[in-house]
């Protein structure tokens, strides 16, 4: 920016990214399907080699996932 002749403070570029950063995050939840009012809970408690670990999925009405965790560890 400075060879543009554009002069700038970290904190402005800070702040320019915070602003953008909530932009982006409120355009993501505009489009982000809502959960409808019933849903399921799926779910699975797995043992290997003596770890324990819980795994589950909710699911929405319609099909949509409201919460996952399917990872182990």
């Amino acid at each position: 920016m400075a060879h543009r002749g554009i002069a700038l403070s970290q904190e402005k570029v800070r702040q320019w990214s915070l602003d953008s950063a909530m932009e982006c995050a409120n355009k993501i939840r505009r489009h982000k399907p809502k959960p409808e009012s019933t849903w399921h809970l799926d779910d699975v408690l797995l043992k290997f080699s003596a770890e324990q670990d819980y795994l589950w999925r909710a699911v929405a009405e319609y099909g949509a996932e409201v919460d996952i965790k399917d990872r182990i560890g």
